[in-house]
């Protein structure tokens, strides 16, 4: 997305179908123990001024070494988050998991995918859901 001062390497979710990009990363060796993680998604409608999202992510519950990763995903979504009142703007949608619920222990390695459940009646935003960042923040000890 050309701006001009600065061009954005946008991933772009689009209104109808439901699409997903996949991460993993590694919980950390010193995880804090019954904390809570956070998720973080930047994004920005280039129209639209109005409408909500329903973004989640979709994970496996986190694997050991010697278990097979592909794993039934487990979905947890975020409430839906409105799109800011100016075409452009970011929108942070930010929620929270217990790492308990999450079912990650230290060290295992987890595999997700961030997705935007578009043919959710809640996601009512028109047009593509332009993604310049995903994030996840694990408590440490």
């Amino acid at each position: 997305d050309a701006g001009t001062n600065i061009d954005q390497l946008t991933i772009d979710f689009d209104d109808s179908t439901d699409e997903c990009r996949t991460v993993n990363f590694k919980v950390p060796s010193d995880v804090t123990s019954g904390s809570t993680i956070t998720f973080r998604w930047h994004w920005y409608s280039a129209a639209a001024t109005s409408g909500n999202t329903i973004l989640e992510i979709r994970h496996n519950g986190g694997v050991a070494e010697g278990t097979d990763p592909d794993q039934a995903l487990t979905v947890v979504a975020a409430a839906a988050d409105a799109t800011q009142g100016t075409a452009g703007q970011i929108t942070a949608t930010v929620w929270t998991e217990t790492l308990a619920n999450l079912g990650w222990a230290a060290n295992e390695q987890v595999d997700a995918e961030f997705c935007r459940d578009a043919n959710n009646a809640s996601d009512t935003l028109v047009g593509d859901a332009k993604t310049t960042g995903f994030g996840v923040e694990i408590p440490r000890s």
